[in-house]
């Protein structure tokens, strides 16, 4: 048609395909970037906890002798250090010293006390508590939290990093969450015997290795069907259970004494008393079927306001209140029960 230049094949070609090559080459240099910068700030936990543990069972895991501000939702700073064996607290004595009862809480940010300084968190309560009763020095708490582990790395955790303690007793609390992402790691899918399809593997190895496929694909969808969690028949309660069979294995060789411990669903919406619903039943099937003592938390915070249990409305961690609350309840169950003595 009049007017109408066409350019050659050729010279249109040249002229896209430069184009399109830098075009992809800025963007893997710019996922690179991404991929480094979440590896080491994100997912980093401010140079407290390394992001690619050399232990694969683990993940990641806590550093050990490191000491860091970390700061609230609402911008306060508090302290974290961490210990010897890379846990938080104080450093823990080597072997243990003679005549010292030696308690370990395992279980998750909760635990840990996201949001609080040290003297606030449950373990710290609970050894003030237990050695104003029984006397000083007597019994010595440690913090076996991990930001972010679920019920795999918990198991992982009892077995690799709590046995060498030669603790007398294991309080391993349970969260909703802890039962998020067992369906993605292969290690616990292959000892619940259940087949992989190709996705699922290829999705569980880019959740391993890539920090960014995690953050855009699976950290931003925070939402989980409860109700498919708490099935039997379903994947993330069968290797629960799986993972709290190779733990009392584990303990019942040594003699070393376990308690399964619910903590209760705070951010459960459009609820502020605090009214929670059973969520408790993987805990509970579990602490049934191998006939181990049980701890229910929700007996702490019956006709409580959820608000006044956690930090904020932000950061639904356990606050001052809770933490207090719950070592009280859990010196009780210790001192009734004589969990503590040779008995």
């Amino acid at each position: 048609m009049k007017g109408i230049h066409i350019s050659s094949g050729s010279s249109f070609l040249h002229g896209w395909k430069p184009k399109v090559i830098l075009v992809l080459f800025s963007v893997m240099l710019s996922l690179i970037a991404a991929e480094i910068i979440l590896n080491y700030t994100v997912f980093a936990y401010q140079k407290l906890i390394t992001p690619n543990s050399a232990d694969k069972n683990l993940y990641y895991e806590i550093l050990a002798n490191r000491k860091n501000y970390w700061e609230t939702n609402e911008g306060k700073k508090y302290l974290v250090r961490s210990n010897n064996v890379g846990m938080r607290g104080p450093d823990i004595k080597i072997p243990k010293p003679k005549g010292l009862k030696r308690i370990v809480l395992v279980g998750d940010s909760m635990i840990f006390g996201a949001g609080l300084e040290e003297k606030d968190t449950i373990s710290s309560k609970l050894q003030d508590g237990m050695n104003a009763v029984l006397g000083p020095g007597r019994v010595e708490v440690v913090n076996g939290g991990v930001c972010g582990y679920n019920a795999l790395q918990e198991s992982n955790f009892i077995l690799e990093k709590v046995l060498p303690l030669d603790p007398d007793l294991v309080i391993w609390v349970y969260y909703i969450n802890d039962l998020e992402e067992l369906d993605y790691q292969p290690e616990i899918v292959e000892t619940c015997k259940v087949d992989y399809s190709t996705w699922e593997w290829l999705d569980s190895k880019f959740r391993r290795y890539s920090k960014l496929y995690r953050l855009i694909f699976h950290e931003s969808n925070t939402s989980f069907n409860i109700r498919e969690k708490l099935d039997p028949a379903k994947l993330p309660q069968r290797c629960y259970r799986a993972s709290v069979q190779r733990v009392v294995n584990g303990l019942h060789a040594l003699h070393i004494k376990l308690v399964l411990a619910f903590l209760p669903y705070f951010s459960w919406p459009g609820r502020d008393s605090f009214r929670s619903p059973d969520l408790s039943i993987p805990v509970k099937t579990e602490a049934k079927r191998y006939n181990l003592p049980y701890l229910d938390f929700r007996n702490a915070f019956m006709g409580r306001r959820a608000s006044e249990l956690y930090i904020s409305r932000q950061d639904k961690h356990c606050n001052e209140t809770s933490t207090t609350l719950i070592a009280d309840q859990i010196e009780r169950f210790l001192l009734d029960g004589r969990y503590l003595t040779n008995q």
